[in-house]
């Protein structure tokens, strides 16, 4: 993107991303770990489905779709919640072109009273790095090429079902006819804040001027993952891909 004045023209603002019955995420600030709180206590996440942006008449921007896009403050550190429908649990990954923030982690935690099984990732996987969101135009001028900055633009988050694991603890091993788990209220949502709604696109009376954004690592996670070992999956039944877009709010 150019550093002319880029705004949503239209866009629907939404609290769950969905592109498969059995498979939804939601982007939430994260208010767990110590070093995330301090970056995120004004800020504002958004939600969005179907963003087009205005730039002016730039060709390389105007009216162009984002069929799900992230908008967000620079330097804010995220939470990613991955809902699925699993009887036994889950495996995703979450990818950018530029790195893989997890490759193969698994969610075998309870099932819920509607029958989905819940992930949420703060952290990369092989790093205790925050996931934060940034301006790609703050990472060129601090010396990022513009090929890496864009890299990092979007990622795409994509989950499949687990069949069987064992638990390395209790040396149990668990599938569909032995859950490890019985349905279970569902857990506290991930913070979500988004503007008021104008109209019936979800615009917000706010300025909505923004910028191409990125998902970085930064220091701070405290998140620890816990150990499993699958013994069955199957990542060709895959419940879908999801491809989100990153904006930083202006």
């Amino acid at each position: 993107m150019s550093g002319a004045m880029i705004e949503i023209s239209s866009g629907t603002d939404t609290e769950w991303f969905r592109v498969h019955p059995n498979m939804e995420v939601q982007f939430g600030l994260n208010m767990a770990d110590a070093l995330a709180k301090p970056r995120n206590q004004d800020a504002t996440l958004r939600m969005m489905t179907n963003v087009r942006l205005s730039a002016g008449g730039n060709a390389a921007v105007e009216g162009r779709l984002f069929p799900h896009a992230v908008i967000a403050p620079a330097n804010a550190a995220l939470s990613i919640r991955i809902r699925c429908a699993a009887k036994v649990g889950f495996g995703f990954s979450i990818r950018s072109n530029a790195e893989t923030v997890v490759e193969k982690l698994y969610a075998v935690d309870r099932v819920d009273e509607n029958g989905m099984m819940t992930a949420t990732i703060r952290r990369y996987q092989s790093s205790s790095d925050l996931l934060t969101i940034d301006s790609a135009r703050a990472r060129i001028d601090g010396g990022v090429s513009t090929g890496e900055a864009m890299a990092h633009w979007s990622c795409d988050i994509e989950a499949w079902p687990v069949l069987q694991y064992l638990d390395p603890i209790s040396g149990r091993v668990y599938d569909e006819r032995h859950p490890r788990n019985l349905a279970t209220p569902p857990a506290r949502p991930v913070r979500q804040a988004p503007p008021p709604l104008a109209d019936g696109l979800g615009m917000a009376t706010a300025s909505s001027g923004v910028g191409a954004g990125g998902l970085w690592r930064d220091e701070g996670a405290e998140q620890v993952f816990e150990r499993i070992q699958v013994q069955k999956e199957s990542p060709q039944e895959r419940f879908g891909v999801l491809h989100v877009t990153f904006l930083v709010a202006r």
